[in-house]
């Protein structure tokens, strides 16, 4: 996926995760592409459908992805296209493991 300027502030809120069998969540980051760098934010989160947390990320850099990490249990991927009109995008993104591989088990969702 091509990478896109991204300037400015993202705010991100998980409303809810597609709980698929023993999928238990302590922690929740968010951050712009796989390089793990200082956008990331991390909670902790109670094992519950609805989380609701929200993220404040600001940054000024080219980027292809905004990423939800879910423990070590897989990530999201929500394209940067998709917000950069600046509006507010909501949508069901499936959470994949490494390698963007399906995780066995189900086909578990956030809501972003």
């Amino acid at each position: 996926m091509e990478k896109v300027l991204l300037h400015g502030d993202i705010d991100a809120t998980v409303l809810e995760i597609q709980q698929v069998d023993d999928l238990k969540l302590k922690h929740l980051g968010v951050w712009l592409d796989d390089l793990k760098i200082e956008e990331r934010r991390t909670r902790n989160c109670t094992n519950s459908p609805t989380v609701d947390e929200s993220f404040h990320i600001r940054c000024a850099r080219m980027t292809s992805n905004i990423i939800f990490e879910l423990d070590l249990h897989g990530k999201a991927y929500v394209p940067a296209e998709d917000i950069l009109d600046g509006v507010e995008v909501q949508k069901w993104v499936q959470i994949v493991g490494e390698g963007r591989y399906p995780i066995a088990g189900g086909d578990p969702k956030i809501l972003v």
